[in-house]
């Protein structure tokens, strides 16, 4: 295999590992990292999709090292 093959195959498994995480993160994770982006409209959650899938590996950092949200007690008790 030629080396323009390898790059080809390993920016392809990035683009697709990138895309994704960068669903998920959107949907699940971007409120752990950033509390003000959790009510957030989809077309800002649209508009950081492609930054998300490209800075994956950063995201993925972020996302695990951050506190995660204590659930409100109910008044109920």
């Amino acid at each position: 295999m030629e080396v323009a093959e390898v790059l080809v195959k390993a920016l392809t498994a990035y683009g697709l590992i990138g895309a994704v995480f960068a669903v998920a993160f959107v949907t699940m994770g971007i409120q752990r990292v950033d509390s003000v982006a959790e009510h957030a409209p989809l077309g800002f959650r649209l508009i950081v999709l492609p930054g998300v899938a490209a800075l994956w590996p950063l995201m993925l950092v972020r996302w695990f090292r951050s506190a995660p949200r204590a659930v409100p007690r109910s008044a109920s008790r």
